[in-house]
């Protein structure tokens, strides 16, 4: 915290999960399982439907759709 507020220094951010990421252009073919999962948003929160996998020591994840949840009042 020091070295940013106090140097004005960039940091990465705290509690980074995945710091090593390779992105890749298509979700491989070769994969025999994959895994869906769905997150509904709250109020302000988005709606998002991943898509998993793994191969060997590699996790794949797709964003299938990543929606704002309409309003409770709408």
């Amino acid at each position: 915290m020091w070295n940013v507020y106090g140097l004005g220094l960039r940091s990465a951010p705290e509690g980074l999960v995945f710091q090593h990421v390779t992105w890749v252009k298509e979700f491989p073919a070769k994969i025999e399982r994959v895994y869906y999962g769905l997150d509904f948003g709250y109020t302000n929160s988005p709606s998002v439907q991943p898509r998993l996998a793994w191969w060997g020591p590699d996790l794949y994840a797709q964003k299938l759709f990543y929606i704002p949840t309409p309003s409770i009042t709408s």
